[in-house]
């Protein structure tokens, strides 16, 4: 029996209320331009860190992962990509994806 696991991005595989707030990463966040995707890269880069122990509990399940984010695509693209676990997932749900966002009823 395979199980698929949908997990919530922030605050859940990243402390975003934490790191969010950290004075480097208000810093950087102010200083980036959301419309440009290099800038939002290159900025998440530098907020947020690989979580090794993370990466390891995620390897360790067997079954497809999807991410589920009220945040953009590129939020959710981008936080994977610095944590280091892009390759571990097979998709994601973000706002782009739906006219609802969590905890609405429909997005479930």
């Amino acid at each position: 029996m395979h199980f698929v696991y949908i997990f919530d991005l922030d605050d859940t595989l990243m402390s975003t209320s934490t790191l969010f707030t950290q004075p480097m990463a208000q810093y950087f966040l102010g200083r980036m331009n959301r419309s440009d995707l290099a800038s939002m890269e290159m900025t998440y880069r530098r907020v947020i860190p690989q979580d090794p122990v993370l990466i390891h509990n995620l390897m360790a399940l067997t079954g497809p992962k999807l991410l589920f984010t009220n945040g953009s695509r590129a939020h959710g693209y981008f936080s994977m990509q610095a944590l280091g676990i892009t390759s571990l997932f097979m998709g994601q749900f973000d706002a782009n994806s739906s006219n609802a966002l969590k905890p609405h009823a429909k997005v479930y």
